[in-house]
């Protein structure tokens, strides 16, 4: 089976379905961090998390650290597919 066909036949799609969920499940939970995160304690900030393991990637590793509440551009998350990066409050 050639690459191309691999995609579009049944367990293709079925992957890249889960990578869809996965992807919508961690935008959801990293948005409601952001959102809810200044609630907590006004004096706290977000920390941006990376796996910190071999595969992390450039993107995200660029994004790694902390950032305040009040900065209108936080990076999205997640950065891309597959990614395993998430927002902590510190």
């Amino acid at each position: 089976m050639s690459q191309s066909d691999y995609w579009t036949s049944e367990q293709g799609t079925i992957i890249r379905l889960e990578a869809l969920a996965q992807d919508l499940v961690w935008g959801s939970y990293n948005e409601t961090i952001v959102v809810l995160a200044p609630g907590v304690d006004p004096n706290s900030f977000l920390i941006y998390q990376t796996a910190e393991d071999e595969d992390v990637c450039e993107i995200c590793d660029g994004n790694r650290g902390e950032y305040d509440f009040t900065e209108t551009n936080l990076p999205d998350l997640p950065a891309h597919v597959n990614c395993r990066c998430e927002w902590y409050i510190a």
